[in-house]
């Protein structure tokens, strides 16, 4: 009988856990070492970001992909906010900004190398 109880009320509260469960998992993953900073859509920043944020900081970025539900933004929202507490708590406010601030130059270096190989002809013309 208690068992049955127990069960029906984890179905029932399921669907509006997952900011909790969220949260749960990121501190597991902080204690582990293995914090990841998830993403839903499309990527915000250039991948310099992401490759910035593994090498610098040790935060693996993740997309979850487009396909998007109340309980996966829910969930990825209560992850994203024990990581990122962590992540300025541990490395400065301005963490994510400095980041961004890296990875444009990089960004618009290879963007400036693509266009002078481009000009030269190394690519061929569409």
């Amino acid at each position: 009988m208690l068992l049955g109880i127990l069960w029906l009320t984890t179905c029932l509260s399921w669907p509006f856990s997952g900011h909790i469960r969220g949260q749960a998992e990121a501190c597991f993953d902080l204690l582990r070492g293995h914090p990841k900073w998830l993403g839903v859509g499309l990527p915000l920043f250039p991948p310099e970001f992401d490759l910035i944020l593994k090498e610098r900081y040790g935060i693996e970025v993740r997309q979850t992909g487009c396909l998007r539900d109340g309980m996966l933004d829910a969930y990825v929202a209560g992850y994203n906010e024990v990581i990122v507490a962590a992540a300025k708590h541990k490395f400065g406010a301005d963490i994510f900004k400095k980041a961004a601030g890296e990875a444009e130059p990089r960004n618009t270096a290879i963007l400036l190398t693509w266009q002078r190989q481009h000009r030269k002809g190394r690519f061929p013309r569409e």
